[in-house]
């Protein structure tokens, strides 16, 4: 195990190992933060309402769909074959699904905490091994506890942090094997990760599999490896693992293989210069960095520590940190230069950054200028939050909170001990972490009551239709321009029991969604008038009169 010089030199955390007291404090807080946060995105998990602007919806009534109609191998909506993303993400939900005997919110995205949660576990023990204890801790918590995944991903059903997991988990496994020349574990282990990623989102995970693999080998000046027989066994487990899947696939669905995918490419393809042209690309390359580093706030303040005289001397003298740099590196062109990107496509490249950022960190001498700047940063965090907390007790704010007085001096009291504990300086980093997850708790309380007012309203909706057309067919019908209507083909479904399907015949007794267009051309009876979201079209709940037609075709 390589652990740099440096550490028993210059960090102030060097008496761990030999002051007990300091590190029993040491495990205590670092207790108090896991439970904290566990307790903070578990509370209000199931909170929000299905959201029907997000992709969470299209993930929740594809497995819906797969559950009702006992078909797993076909992802559809709507009764209609759905290309875009293979089927592993909505086994997995469909399992938390049966777990929990229904389709709350709370079974939906629990396996995005649970995604989270044990990354934080990966990372925890690839890290440790290569460095220390404290890198190793601040690494996992920095990543479960990083702005974006804090105060979005983390309340909604993303397939992103599960992929995340998979991908991270394959490259730490290319280094852990590679490096002790077990290369047949290398391979296969890794190529079998990749087949789970790519059933998760397609053709992304071919290509991290290839980078890093070529990349770790060049790194270890051994690139004529990826020609020997182990490579070829493990792309032969690839190939087998994916091969029995799409050959079921295709035997119960009659399409070219071709149209599936040419679909799955373009999922991915569609995202860079080839839809947006070059311009575009320059101009997101400029401001990918900063974007970045804005969204996986607060920890990325700490990239202050690698502005070092002797960074390459230090980084050469630990060889994972050099590996999560070239990887790092080799690995995030791929979203650099693509434009249509959201910052929960990088999770997996996250904890690379992390790990580098605290390992220089903690390799700081206690007096060196970088440590004095992230102190200051953190101490002045953590009193600003203990003061806000005084604040708001006179606000209109705490007119959301069911207990406004425990509240507030259960926040009041915590964040001061933050506060009060930030100013020493070696425990100066919990006290932060401390504060992050206060903050989750005080988004909890104060915020999320005012999030989820519009997925309310098409939850009320939905209910609406449910009441409507009880013990009635319900049918989308053809061709009708409902944009994305995943989010009410969910409710509707799971409320029903049953597929809801698009239907060109117009038949007495049964209920149609249709839009303006078509309720102009026949003579339907209107129900409900209601809003899709994310587009806002007008939508109707309509049946047809004793003149209708008895059938539409387009």
């Amino acid at each position: 195990m390589e652990i740099t010089a440096a550490y028993s030199k210059t960090s102030t955390f060097n008496s761990e190992t030999k002051n007990k007291s300091l590190t029993s404090r040491n495990r205590l807080l670092e207790f108090i933060c896991i439970a904290g946060l566990l307790i903070a995105y578990l509370s209000h998990l199931g909170y929000l309402p299905l959201d029907p602007e997000s992709d969470e919806s299209r993930r929740a009534v594809v497995t819906a769909e797969m559950m009702i109609s006992h078909n797993y191998i076909t992802p559809t909506i709507n009764a209609e074959i759905y290309l875009n993303k293979p089927p592993l993400y909505n086994w997995i939900v469909a399992a938390y699904f049966k777990l929990f005997g229904d389709y709350s919110m709370f079974a939906f995205r629990l396996q995005v905490i649970v995604a989270v949660f044990v990354m934080g576990l990966l990372i925890y023990f690839f890290t440790k091994k290569y460095t220390n204890h404290l890198v190793a801790f601040f690494t996992a918590l920095a990543y479960m506890s990083n702005g974006r995944l804090l105060i979005y991903e983390s309340l909604y059903g993303y397939i992103d942090t599960t992929f995340a997991l998979a991908v991270y988990a394959n490259m730490m496994l290319i280094f852990y094997f590679g490096q002790r020349k077990k290369y047949y574990a290398l391979f296969i282990s890794s190529y079998i990760v990749c087949a789970m990623a790519f059933l998760l989102k397609g053709v992304p995970a071919i290509a991290f599999q290839g980078i890093t693999l070529i990349t770790y080998f060049i790194f270890k000046r051994d690139f004529k490896r990826l020609f020997t027989l182990p490579n070829f066994v493990g792309l032969g487990i690839f190939i087998l693992l994916l091969g029995s899947y799409y050959f079921s696939y295709f035997s119960n669905n009659d399409f070219s293989p071709e149209i599936l995918f040419n679909k799955l490419f373009n999922e991915s393809a569609q995202r860079t210069f080839i839809q947006y042209g070059f311009g575009a690309t320059i101009k997101h390359g400029f401001t990918f960095p900063f974007e970045m580093f804005y969204h996986f706030l607060p920890w990325t303040i700490f990239l202050i520590a690698c502005f070092q005289k002797n960074f390459w001397g230090i980084l050469k003298e630990n060889k994972f940190v050099q590996y999560m740099v070239w990887i790092f590196v080799a690995n995030i062109p791929i979203y650099w230069f693509s434009v249509d990107v959201y910052p929960k496509y990088v999770f997996m490249f996250v904890p690379l950054v992390y790990g580098i950022t605290f390992y220089f960190y903690f390799n700081l001498n206690k007096d060196a200028w970088q440590r004095k700047v992230i102190n200051v940063i953190m101490i002045s965090a953590c009193v600003i939050m203990f003061l806000a907390s005084l604040i708001v007790l006179f606000t209109k704010t705490v007119d959301v909170l069911e207990y406004p007085f425990l509240q507030i001096a259960f926040l009041i009291v915590m964040l001061g001990i933050c506060a009060f504990i930030s100013f020493k300086k070696q425990y100066a980093v919990y006290a932060f972490l401390g504060a992050v997850v206060l903050a989750r708790i005080s988004f909890n309380w104060f915020v999320l009551p005012h999030r989820g007012e519009k997925t309310l309203q098409a939850k009320n909706d939905a209910k609406k239709i449910l009441d409507i057309t009880k013990q009635k067919q319900l049918f989308i019908l053809n061709n009708a321009d409902t944009h994305n209507f995943d989010g009410f083909s969910f409710y509707l479904t799971t409320g029903r029991n049953e597929v809801l399907k698009k239907s060109s015949a117009i038949s007495p007794g049964n209920f149609y969604i249709v839009d303006t267009n078509q309720l102009k051309q026949y003579p339907f009876v209107i129900d409900l008038h209601f809003q899709n979201l994310p587009d806002h079209n007008p939508l109707y709940l309509v049946h047809p009169n004793k003149d209708v037609l008895t059938s539409a075709s387009r």
